[in-house]
């Protein structure tokens, strides 16, 4: 059997899985031996590839079953590695990541090179049972996958299978596609499309791989994460009647493709986006194994007036328009015809690697997966996804951009929505969620209890957890991080008491943590602003003062290149607490300690790793210097503060505070998004304004300047409208302010 040209194509280097989830736990003795049989009596999915992925390779031992079926006990809940929720008519938003770990048994150089095209790997949970079934795509497609796998249920219900798996014919297009592409003059759109839209040499496939590991290096807001999104059928539904009213003849499919491509939209960036277009319908001949699909670029909707602000019915009218033409016999002819002149070179899409999201949808939505009976249960869950084939994965890459979507099911069994599944950045899947509104927060409460009980788990893990190695250093931080964002979501989450416990945890060995990669410096620097930024509002010593010279040099991925300011910032709120335990007396010696600190941050500068301007763009750097600006200007603000109660030297604190509020309003012109991290400054600046006008202008626009989160949101509103109403009865001093942020965090 040898591989044709489609199988050489956009498939060759990828293998896809499907992954099953049952509450049932057969033997792993059947499991084995269903699969030793199934390869016994089809010898095809004995196969391996050679490292090329050029051509079948015949096993030296048709007997050698070795590594087909694979599987291992993993002492885990269900919960504790995938939750679903029972509620199929809310949107939902899984971190998919542990599942595909769960399955990832690893291949080993000797495997890599030459993969089998086939392979189960089974995971036995305390509850539950996970089974990937693994494809390299050369071999088939979905559909062909599919049969095979009813065929193994059949094995392990103890059942026969009575039909036979045949190798695949050569591929030969219907005689009326040739007799149409011999008429054509000039190429099809489309097709054209298809051929600029990629590289075929093998330089070109090794720099698409080294600019993506270069980019997930260099470039941590590009890297990919994993998910698995449900979009409800009611969704679908409005949509659906969004599109009638315009109407636009698109399929339930061809919205859900509308609503990726509006998600991931980053202009100015050229938008690049790809479909999965079926061609089955234009071969001569039907089989089992093939690929009768290519990948169809979709031309840019956007050059067109009507495509200004893209409507989801104009999107998906667009989509279906372009599925059409891509399916035509013309275009079908010269798509194949230049998979034909690949011959041994790779085909790589041009786009590979690139910082913004360039989404390729396949779809599986003809199949029944949850109609798939593991020795007579049907699936709790299911998922598809497709990733590099083992000699890739040994690089440690993973396809980027690639969705994979199939059908949800619906109450009581009935039809559902859809589901997505994929790698692409954390802030196109937060667009995806935004773009639900109100309607995605019905789902959290839904799965508020697990997340409470996931809480609770960490905590008792971190109370119970005894620093001796770098090891368990690193595990503190990441608990302690992992929690603060879930208290960040949470009403009366108690983030400030979280990050001050676990940067207790550490403080002793604080120095070793110097010495240490800047990822775990990260960590710790999340936690210290978290505690920092509260302890300015209620004049307390946070745990860690960070050093002016610890972490020169270096951009970190919550506060940017502010880390040096931070020594600062600890040294006003040890001033802060001394006048909060004293009444508010200030010596001779505090003014001059107060007056040290304001003389450095006069003087304050940023200092940017070398090649800063190289590896961020112009919106990152503007977010960073801003930020860095804002939180030096709110801690002069808040030294006045400390200096004059509220109510007196109003003028100079209004000046710093325009200032502050001109940065954010800069920034959020220029790049359309808030500065991150800089909620305090944000409150700094408010509380200096006393107008009820100007105030209800500072609420109103609060929800574009914090955008951690919706309970953080609420937060900042809190704490200022209980300045404005401390204030509003007289004077009020800065380290007084505890009192009335906490009245404020009990609502």
């Amino acid at each position: 059997m040898k591989p044709g040209p489609l199988d050489l194509g956009y498939a060759r280097p990828l293998e896809f899985t499907l992954s099953v989830i049952v509450r049932t736990k057969p033997s792993p003795l059947d499991f084995q031996f269903a699969a030793d049989t199934l390869v016994s009596q089809w010898p095809v999915l004995n196969l391996r590839m050679d490292a090329l992925k050029t051509k079948f390779l015949e096993p030296k031992d048709p007997g050698d079953l070795t590594d087909v079926w694979k599987g291992r006990e993993m002492h885990q809940d269900l919960d504790e590695i995938l939750y679903v929720s029972p509620e199929p008519d809310f949107p939902q938003m899984i971190n998919s990541e542990a599942l595909d770990k769960a399955l990832d048994f690893g291949y080993g150089i000797l495997n890599a090179w030459k993969q089998r095209v086939f392979s189960i790997r089974t995971v036995f949970l305390n509850d539950a049972c996970i089974i990937g079934f693994k494809f390299l795509h050369s071999l088939c497609d979905a559909s062909g996958a599919h049969g095979i796998i009813q065929a193994y249920c059949t094995l392990l219900r103890g059942e026969r299978i009575t039909h036979t798996l045949h190798a695949r014919p050569s591929l030969s297009l219907k005689s009326e596609v040739l007799e149409k592409c011999a008429e054509m003059i000039e190429s099809h759109q489309i097709a054209d499309l298809h051929l600029h839209s990629s590289h075929r040499t093998w330089s070109s496939g090794i720099g698409a791989l080294g600019k993506q590991i270069a980019r997930n290096i260099c470039y941590r807001s590009s890297r990919r994460v994993g998910r698995t999104m449900l979009v409800p059928r009611g969704q679908i539904q409005r949509w659906a009647k969004e599109a009638d009213l315009a109407n636009a003849k698109v399929t339930d499919h061809d919205l859900l493709v509308a609503f990726i491509y509006k998600a991931s939209l980053h202009p100015p960036t050229a938008h690049n986006f790809g479909l999965v277009v079926d061609i089955s319908q234009q071969l001569q001949s039907e089989a089992n194994l093939y690929n009768p699909w290519y990948m169809m670029p979709l031309p840019d909707p956007m050059p067109s007036s009507e495509y200004s602000s893209p409507s989801m019915a104009r999107l998906a009218q667009h989509i279906r328009h372009t599925v059409d033409e891509a399916q035509q016999p013309e275009c079908i002819g010269e798509v194949v015809e230049q998979h034909r002149r690949l011959k041994k070179n790779p085909m790589v899409p041009k786009t590979y690697g690139s910082r913004a999201a360039q989404p390729r949808v396949a779809s599986w939505k003809s199949l029944p997966l949850y109609d798939i009976d593991i020795q007579g249960e049907n699936p709790l869950f299911v998922q598809g996804s497709v990733d590099y084939c083992g000699i890739l994965r040994e690089t440690k890459c993973h396809l980027d951009d690639l969705l994979v979507t199939w059908k949800a099911l619906g109450r009581d069994g009935g039809e559902g929505g859809y589901w997505i599944h994929g790698r692409l950045p954390d802030a196109v899947w937060r667009t995806m969620a935004v773009l639900f509104g109100d309607k995605y927060a019905q789902y959290n409460k839904v799965s508020f209890e697990i997340g409470h009980r996931r809480a609770a788990m960490a905590v008792s893990g971190l109370r119970s957890l005894q620093i001796s190695q770098d090891q368990d250093l690193i595990t503190a931080l990441r608990i302690g991080v992992a929690m603060v964002t879930f208290a960040m979501h949470v009403a009366h989450g108690q983030s400030f008491l979280i990050s001050r416990y676990t940067l207790s945890l550490v403080k002793p060995i604080y120095p070793r943590l110097l010495t240490m990669d800047s990822d775990t410096m990260d960590f710790l620097m999340c936690l210290v602003s978290t505690e920092t930024l509260d302890c300015l509002l209620k004049s307390e010593i946070p745990t860690i003062r960070i050093g002016e010279d610890d972490r020169n040099d270096v951009v970190d991925r919550y506060v940017g290149l502010s880390s040096g300011l931070f020594a600062h910032l600890y040294d006003i709120c040890e001033v802060a607490s001394i006048l909060r335990h004293t009444g508010g007396r200030m010596d001779v010696g505090l003014a001059q300690q107060l007056k040290a600190i304001q003389d450095c941050l006069d003087q304050w500068q940023p200092l940017p790793p070398p090649g800063f301007l190289e590896q961020f763009v112009q919106d990152e750097i503007v977010r960073m210097i801003a930020q860095t600006e804002v939180l030096r200007l709110a801690a002069l603000l808040i030294i006045h503060r400390l200096k004059h109660p509220f109510g007196r030297h109003d003028e100079e604190a209004l000046l710093i505070s325009k200032a502050i509020t001109a940065e954010f309003d800069m920034v959020m012109q220029v790049t359309g998004r808030s500065i991150p991290c800089t909620a305090l400054a944000y409150m700094v600046a408010s509380f200096e304004i006393t107008g009820a006008e100007e105030q209800a202008k500072i609420i109103t626009k609060s929800h574009k300047m914090v955008t951690f989160s919706l309970q953080s949101q609420v937060r900042v509103k809190n704490i200022m409208y209980s300045v404005w109403n401390a204030r509003a009865f007289g004077e009020i001093h800065w380290f007084d302010l505890g009192e009335y942020i906490g009245k404020a965090e009990t609502k």
